[in-house]
């Protein structure tokens, strides 16, 4: 049921968000998945997976910032 919902608010947030700001967004999507999966595994006890997918996540936000200057 909560993720019906998530669906439905992520729905409503892309069907009301400028088109510019959402190119702009989904550009972060990419290394924010991989940071919060890197995270939770971290946190989770699978640090020799959660640790280097955290740093991998990190350099594709630091690459990702730096190509939008």
């Amino acid at each position: 049921m909560l993720i019906v919902l998530l669906i439905f608010l992520l729905a409503a947030f892309f069907a009301f968000t400028p088109a510019k700001k959402l190119v702009r967004l989904t550009q972060f999507a990419g290394p924010a998945i991989t940071i919060a999966l890197g995270a939770i595994l971290t946190i989770a006890g699978r640090g020799i997976v959660g640790l280097p997918m955290l740093g991998i996540g990190l350099a594709w936000l630091q690459y990702t910032r730096s190509r939008l200057k």
